[in-house]
């Protein structure tokens, strides 16, 4: 597998948990970046946001030259110091996140595959600008479930684990708990959600998706019986819809699809390849007996 991390032992740390963290920001340059997002947050059409969500994602916006923005100025910010963190990535997608207060819940998920994971590995780069907790919603993930479910993945193929989602909230997702200047850089196959803010302020997050700068840029469309690979570029992620197959980009190949959804046990089974520590927070159900049955009903 192609090196992510410049840093060996934030490598290892990356490759068996699914995710580092890191200081990434200094004071001054921390404050630049607030005023970065304070100007392209004013720059974009009025009434361009997309209002059918309870979050504000720079991807929703119907304003592609305020999109196309937003990654120029954003790469041209954070290029030099992920290149400090990063072997070789280049961003692929930029999201200014904003989660105002009582809402903003992001449903259990795995990012998009963006690259061949069995030879790459995509990450996003996830920076606070404001101190975060499960209080304002940070990002939870499951650790150790990079890799290991769903092996390819876009908004038309389902989730082996969508049937779990109480389950997981209650039992298996932990918070990252980091300071504005820090940042979270998580493997995209990672299990992941967040809920709303609970706070009385708006969390604003910056995303970089990022992909090796020698990879190939892929996109899946499920086709029921198999997947067909689209090679795509940044621009796509700009003006897809999510509802249609792409237009103007090439199949490239086809992958077999089969997919099972997981019970409880199967999934912890799975997770603990990488995390055996998963196994101690699975309760299976205690076996009732013939009165306990009949008193239970």
């Amino acid at each position: 597998m192609r090196q992510v991390l410049n840093d060996s032992s934030l490598e290892k740390q990356f490759h068996q948990d699914g995710f580092v963290t890191l200081n990434l920001l200094d004071t001054d340059k921390f404050n630049q970046l607030q005023q970065t997002i304070d100007d392209l947050n004013q720059s974009h059409k009025k009434d361009s946001t997309e209002e059918n969500s309870t979050f504000k994602l720079s991807y929703f916006n119907k304003d592609l030259e305020f999109k196309q923005n937003v990654f120029k100025t954003l790469t041209d910010f954070f290029q030099p110091t992920i290149d400090k963190h990063l072997k070789n990535y280049k961003p692929l997608i930029i999201n200014i996140f904003d989660k105002e207060p009582g809402k903003g819940e992001v449903t259990i998920h795995q990012n998009w595959s963006f690259v061949d994971e069995e030879k790459y590995t995509s990450v996003s780069v996830w920076i606070p600008l404001v101190d975060v907790s499960r209080k304002n919603g940070t990002l939870e993930t499951v650790k150790g479930s990079h890799k290991v479910l769903c092996q390819y993945r876009s908004p038309s193929l389902p989730w082996v684990f969508d049937e779990l989602s109480d389950i997981l909230k209650e039992r298996y997702l932990e918070p990252f708990e980091i300071k504005k200047g820090q940042a979270a850089i998580i493997d995209d196959g990672i299990l992941h959600w967040s809920s709303d803010n609970n706070s009385d302020y708006v969390r604003t997050t910056v995303q970089l998706i990022m992909v090796p700068d020698d990879a190939q840029v892929i996109h899946y469309v499920n086709k029921d019986d198999h997947v067909d690979v689209y090679e795509v570029d940044p621009l796509f992620f700009m003006k897809y819809d999510m509802k249609n197959i792409p237009e103007g980009y090439s199949v490239i190949g086809q992958k077999n699809l089969s997919l099972k959804k997981l019970n409880e046990k199967e999934f912890v089974e799975i997770v603990a390849q990488n995390d055996p520590s998963i196994l101690e927070k699975f309760k299976p159900k205690k076996k009732l007996s013939f009165l306990e049955r009949i008193f239970s009903q």
